[in-house]
């Protein structure tokens, strides 16, 4: 996974941030509205290519179909998703250049991007031209025909409302179609164009496109809706902005007509097995029969019904993390004293998928006096890695919001951390590292049965992680644990942190090969893992 260079881009774009300010900051107000305007092109694209599979007989299979892992329909890829990313990206680019940092999901292949060589200005131009034929082919405006507009929301920010930043602190997210399985299995009302502000690695912006969506009845077919939102200390939008005919402008009643997305979908939910009026408690998932989402909702059942709650929980399901997490802000938005929701996404989403959604619950929670909380499954908040190496979400997602809801946060967290199941799923390539087996004896076999023992009680993941919020390898702790003291050839096989023994990690060792015995002695004091964390170490 890396960042964005399609197609020789990257040479192509060689210039300065053309706004009237200086190339080491960036205004996230006109960043907000430049993607807003690249989200509705790039959702012209999956139009167009929805519109050529319903001229062909509305069969899937003219679809142009890849699977990134083989039989998995969640890996699904189609032309829309790629020619989507390059149109934005282009219009991205033809703003703000190579310093602005993109990463998206169907970006080339890093060590490529790595090994090209310095174009020629011929090069260049037919760089250019390739771009240009993709903007032919699916019928959308180049920037050279309709200039981006930078303008939708400069007048709701003023320079003192913190929205000049150092360019180099902010990442672009691009996930140019969410929900892409849904997208080939024709469920076209979970599908979204995806794309997120970080900065610093907060997730302060976004916009969501809404290519197969209507907002009301009144509104044109051709039409497609965007949701935006931008967070600054002083001012947040959340707003649904519409392209029609040609040009992008912000809607009459943007603030509030975007919530209406809940209501549109949950209509047409055929999945729904009751009609309660309201039910307080919606859970948001997908369809995935794995073990993270079966315990989940297993201990949401059990928790509503050991409560003093009058009402069930109501699981709909949805495809498309971005889906989930909009229709979760809209539902508890429209009601933020009595609505309450959670999304449950096992292992697989990544920064692209979360950043945008996020962005937009996280405004709406300023705005409207939400309460919410976007976690992993063991209640650490997600990493967004500039450098686009790490982008996977591996401990999965619970997003909440309202009070009620984010109580049942705080216990399912709890219950997942003490779950020896899916911590054996989620923290196994982290906490075991056994390695070559071979010259495994009685002790080492004695040593195995204390570690699995040792994780199966309740874990303090948060002290396990270093200080990008990852959690720490077997090699990792290893290393830091080498640096003050003599391991004497000895090997760490796993560690736990069992919450009982808090601010104590327990590591397990194979003892060292030729004169070394392994360990020997700890120093006189206890070893500190980190010095910003304050754990310490015990020698099992």
């Amino acid at each position: 996974i890396k960042q964005s260079n399609l197609i020789g881009l990257s040479t192509y774009y060689n210039r300065s941030y053309k706004m009237n300010q200086s190339s080491s900051s960036i205004n996230l107000s006109d960043l907000l509205s430049i993607l807003a305007d690249a989200c509705s092109r790039g959702c012209q694209v999956i139009q167009f290519v929805n519109h050529k599979r319903l001229q062909e007989n509305n069969s899937t299979q003219q679809l142009n179909v890849q699977y990134k892992i083989a039989n998995d329909p969640r890996s699904a890829l189609t032309e829309a998703d790629l020619n989507s990313q390059i149109v934005i990206v282009d219009c991205i680019r033809s703003v703000f250049g190579n310093e602005l940092n993109i990463i998206g999901e169907e970006d080339e292949d890093e060590d490529a991007k790595e090994k090209q060589p310095e174009s020629s200005s011929c090069e260049n131009e037919e760089n250019r031209g390739n771009v240009s034929q993709v903007f032919e082919k699916y019928s959308v405006d180049t920037v050279e025909k309709r200039a981006m507009d930078s303008s939708l929301f400069s007048k709701d920010f003023q320079q003192n409302d913190n929205v000049m930043v150092c360019i180099k602190d902010v990442t672009v997210y691009i996930d140019p179609m969410d929900g892409t399985r849904e997208f080939v299995e024709g469920r076209l009302n979970n599908v979204q164009c995806l794309i997120g502000i970080t900065h610093k690695g907060i997730p302060i912006g976004g916009v969501i496109g809404l290519p197969f969506v209507s907002l009301d009845d009144k509104e044109d077919k051709d039409g497609i809706n965007i949701v935006c939102a931008l967070h600054s200390k002083k001012n947040q939008i959340v707003e649904r902005v519409q392209y029609l005919h040609g040009k992008i402008h912000r809607h009459e009643e943007g603030a509030r007509s975007w919530q209406s997305i809940e209501e549109h979908q949950d209509m047409n939910d055929a999945n729904a097995a009751t009609r309660e009026e309201e039910a307080p408690l919606k859970i948001f998932t997908g369809d995935s029969t794995r073990v993270h989402k079966k315990h989940s909702l297993q201990y949401l059942e059990k928790m509503i019904s050991e409560s003093d709650s009058t009402h069930p929980m109501k699981v709909c399901i949805a495809g498309g993390c971005g889906n989930k997490i909009l229709r979760l802000a809209a539902y508890a938005s429209l009601s933020p004293t009595h609505h309450n929701a959670i999304a449950v996404m096992p292992p697989g989403t990544c920064s692209w998928d979360t950043a945008a959604p996020t962005a937009v619950l996280f405004a709406a929670m300023e705005k409207f006096g939400l309460k919410a909380k976007v976690t992993d499954m063991f209640g650490g908040e997600l990493v967004y890695n500039a450098s686009g190496k790490v982008v996977t979400n591996d401990l999965g997602v619970f997003v909440s919001c309202g009070e009620e809801a984010l109580k049942y946060h705080e216990k399912l967290v709890k219950a997942m951390r003490c779950d020896a199941i899916i911590l054996d799923s989620l923290l196994n390539k982290y906490w075991n590292d056994f390695g070559d087996c071979d010259g495994r004896d009685k002790d080492e076999e004695a040593t195995r049965l204390k570690l699995k023992n040792a994780q199966t009680k309740e874990q303090y993941v948060h002290g396990t992680r270093n200080e990008k919020g990852y959690v720490l390898k077997c090699s990792d702790v290893q290393s830091l644990i080498s640096d003050q003291t003599d391991l004497e050839g000895a090997k760490l096989i796993g560690y736990s942190m069992p919450c009982e023994k808090e601010g104590s990690l327990q590591l397990f060792w194979r003892k060292g090969t030729g004169n070394g015995e392994g360990i020997k002695e700890m120093p006189d004091e206890a070893v500190i893992l980190r010095e910003e964390s304050g754990i310490k170490v015990s020698i099992t």
